[in-house]
């Protein structure tokens, strides 16, 4: 579903969206794995390069936009 280059921006365009919406109690690299139908590896991959767009925070393994890009 998520394999080429167009779709990798897509699929990190989903994974921030997700974030946003699990605000504010996060959700894990799994549940978004399970969510995407992709691989745990592939958002473990992604999430460094997504980090560079907008600035995550993990709590006991639970994603979130670190309050600062949320305008907390």
């Amino acid at each position: 579903m998520f394999g080429n280059k167009k779709s990798k921006a897509e699929r990190h365009a989903k994974i921030i969206e997700l974030v946003r919406k699990a605000h504010p109690h996060g959700v894990t690299p799994a549940e978004l794995a399970k969510i995407l139908n992709v691989p745990n590896s592939t958002i473990l991959r992604d999430l460094p390069e997504i980090d560079k767009k907008v600035m995550l925070d993990e709590f006991n393994n639970r994603l979130r936009i670190a309050s600062f890009d949320y305008g907390d």
